[in-house]
């Protein structure tokens, strides 16, 4: 195998893959449907799925299979958490909401939300940090007071979740 010692890097890229046992590896997952998600008109709370992985850093974090709306911690501690919706323009009704929560056996807790009075199109972005167990999961839901039907966009820009640990507790 190579070793750096030290010195400058410019214009390059490194990737760094290895099964060395000194090689740390940090739990994060980065998914995303890869079609428009249908809102309920004047709905409640929709949680939203996600079909589609960006990245994955290991087994357990999502799947697309089954419960493809959690994001579950594989190690405890805390992570970095966050979400993108685009809300199309047109509709009726002003409110627009984004919420993370995280649920915790029969609890459920929003970390962190993000809303509007708009029927503009607009993008909603949440992200909060908070420390979770491998019992818990992660929900990312949306919100609408349209009468008139909407579609979230699609793609990765589209509609999307992220998490990522950070660290022990």
């Amino acid at each position: 195998g190579s070793t750096f010692s030290g010195g400058n890097i410019k214009n390059s890229t490194i990737n760094v893959q290895s099964t060395g046992a000194n090689i740390v590896r940090v739990p994060s997952v980065r998914v995303y449907n890869s079609t428009t998600f249908a809102l309920s008109t004047a709905s409640a709370v929709q949680v939203l799925s996600f079909d589609a992985q960006q990245h994955i850093s290991e087994t357990g974090l999502h799947s697309t299979a089954s419960n493809s709306s959690r994001l579950i911690p594989t190690v405890a501690g805390v992570y970095a958490i966050g979400a993108n919706v685009v809300f199309p323009g047109g509709g009726n009704g002003l409110f627009r909401n984004l919420s993370i929560n995280v649920v915790n056996g029969s609890s459920n807790f929003t970390v962190g939300a993000q809303q509007v009075t708009s029927t503009a199109q607009c993008l909603l972005n949440v992200q909060a940090q908070w420390s979770l167990s491998t019992t818990d999961y992660v929900r990312i839901s949306v919100q609408t007071d349209s009468t008139v039907s909407l579609s979230l966009s699609s793609g990765v820009s589209g509609q999307g979740a992220w998490m990522t640990f950070m660290g022990a507790t």
